[in-house]
């Protein structure tokens, strides 16, 4: 009598067995990719349920404070036509002195949650305000007209006040408000419109600009959010000019202008997020 288990039929009862296992284990076992996508669609539906809820939806979780200093080449220039007491002409003269490259500001802000992209990810629009201060001086400029002739120095005292508008991706505590998330961070591209005030002596100038600006932030959960926070604001060009019949210009050459230039400014500093001691409130 033939026997039923030829090594044939043994081989392929062993092989079914064996891969019965490796294919339980992968769907169902704890470091099986199918328990792996499970976990991660529990989380994910309890990441929609929190945010259906309102546990996502507090701004006041979002907030950050910070201090940053913006990085860019800054130039005081005043050009006019050299004419003496006789009248004679000895043509443009431009006097150019480098300001400060580096100055200090100040920001606040928060990000409106647009939607998960996943258990810690989401998309978000970021707004806050955002506000530098550059204080300089002109050096010694000599000037020369028909009405006048000598040495000047002034202060310059210059604001600009800007609203940085972005679409950010965040990944992270940050974009779940989870304590338990030690690490994030946050990639965005946006706009920023900003008004500069101030400028040379008692001439005061306003120039508003809207210029497109990215960034990056790295946070770190340390009993608050702090962050690491880094920008690019692609803005050059005029950011102060006073030209002849505006105040304070009574004592220039008649063809006098003066200008503060910069180049686009590379910003960096850090903040952190006062109301993140309340995220736990928030898992789920």
């Amino acid at each position: 009598m033939n026997s039923i288990f030829t090594p044939s039929k043994f081989y392929l009862i062993l092989f079914s067995i064996l891969f019965t296992s490796v294919y339980a284990h992968a769907q169902f076992g704890v470091g099986g990719l199918g328990f792996q996508r499970r976990s991660e669609q529990r989380a994910q539906q309890a990441y929609s349920d929190g945010r259906a809820n309102g546990k996502q939806m507090r701004g006041y979780l979002g907030y950050d404070i910070g201090v940053f200093f913006s990085f860019a080449d800054r130039n005081f220039q005043h050009t006019y036509t050299d004419i003496d007491a006789n009248g004679t002409n000895h043509g443009e003269k431009v006097y150019n002195r480098k300001l400060k490259s580096r100055v200090i500001g100040f920001n606040a802000g928060s990000y409106t949650p647009l939607g998960n992209l996943g258990s810690k990810s989401c998309l978000a629009f970021d707004w806050g305000i955002a506000a530098t201060i550059l204080q300089d001086n002109t050096g010694e400029v000599y000037t020369r007209s028909p009405r006048s002739e000598g040495v000047y120095e002034s202060t310059i005292m210059h604001w600009d006040f800007a609203v940085p508008l972005c679409l950010d991706f965040k990944f992270g505590g940050e974009a779940i408000f989870d304590k338990s998330e030690a690490f994030s961070f946050t990639f965005g591209a946006g706009l920023q419109p900003s008004l500069a005030m101030g400028g040379v002596a008692s001439t005061s100038k306003m120039v508003a600009s809207i210029s497109p600006m990215i960034k990056a932030e790295i946070g770190f959960f340390a009993g608050l959010q702090w962050k690491i926070k880094a920008s690019y604001i692609y803005r050059s060009g005029n950011i102060y000019k006073a030209e002849n019949g505006d105040a304070g210009m009574e004592s220039k050459p008649e063809s006098s202008v003066i200008t503060i230039t910069s180049t686009p400014s590379f910003n960096l500093g850090i903040s952190f997020m006062p109301f993140s001691y309340d995220w736990e409130s928030s898992r789920w």
